[in-house]
């Protein structure tokens, strides 16, 4: 584990990504721990996703669609499909 941590570290320094989160399933050891926290990453398990979701699915109900419901036939249907899945539609950003 700590190669990929080293590695995403690296990568996200590489791209100019200040700011790394580290989504894992896999119990970390210490040592992994540590380098994560020397490397400036943000550690997130499966406890803490699932303690999340029980915060967010009541406000943002992800689940509830499915690929079947998306259909998309012009520009305002896909800021509306983006807008159901929780994204914020910016309309002529640059």
């Amino acid at each position: 584990m700590e190669n990929i941590i080293f590695d995403f570290s690296n990568q996200a320094y590489d791209a100019g990504i200040n700011q790394r989160i580290l989504v894992t399933d896999a119990d970390l050891d210490n040592k992994a721990k540590e380098l994560a926290l020397q490397r400036r990453i943000r550690v997130i398990d499966t406890k803490q996703i699932e303690s999340l979701q029980k915060v967010l699915a009541p406000k943002y109900p992800f689940n509830t669609m499915t690929k079947q419901d998306v259909i998309i036939e012009s520009k305002e249907q896909l800021a509306k499909s983006l807008i159901q899945y929780g994204y914020r539609v910016d309309e002529n950003a640059r």
